[in-house]
């Protein structure tokens, strides 16, 4: 009886580390997970941005994302719209410096900011870069981008 006693215990005990260990491991990770996700999105974007390489960008865009361009596009656009508009933006701006000079990853809606310097034409000027992330069905998307 005294046996079968000490068995029990040890798996109520076992049992209740084993659920309690799941639980918190389930938890822990989840702000690690999210810097760890919008940090990877930012680098690619940001790497994508400055090489012109739209593909690197656009594989974060899952739904409907907000584009405003320094050629004058400002407007809504679909995923496969989005690719086409900014691969237009690209062929005409080249970027040649990017600085993100803000960042906030902690949010719901993390977002960079910083400023561009371009050449288009044989002239060079400068942008103000933005952009933005929201949740959709558990995974990251662009919300917006603006290169104004």
């Amino acid at each position: 009886m005294k046996q079968k006693f000490f068995i029990v215990a040890f798996l109520f005990v076992a049992g209740f580390s084993v659920v309690n260990a799941q639980f918190h491991d389930s938890k822990m990770p989840l702000t690690t997970q999210h810097k760890t996700g919008v940090d990877k999105i930012f680098s690619n974007v940001y790497s994508g941005l400055l090489n012109g390489d739209v593909s690197r960008i656009t594989k974060y865009i899952k739904s409907d994302v907000s584009l405003n361009l320094k050629s004058g596009i400002s407007d809504y656009f679909s995923p496969s719209q989005a690719y086409y508009v900014l691969k237009d933006f690209f062929k005409k701006y080249h970027l040649i410096e990017l600085k993100i000079l803000t960042t906030k990853k902690t949010t719901d809606f993390p977002y960079a900011s910083g400023t561009a310097k371009y050449k288009s034409s044989g002239l060079s000027g400068n942008l103000q870069v933005f952009y933005s992330l929201k949740k959709i069905n558990g995974g990251w998307t662009i919300a917006q981008l603006t290169m104004n």
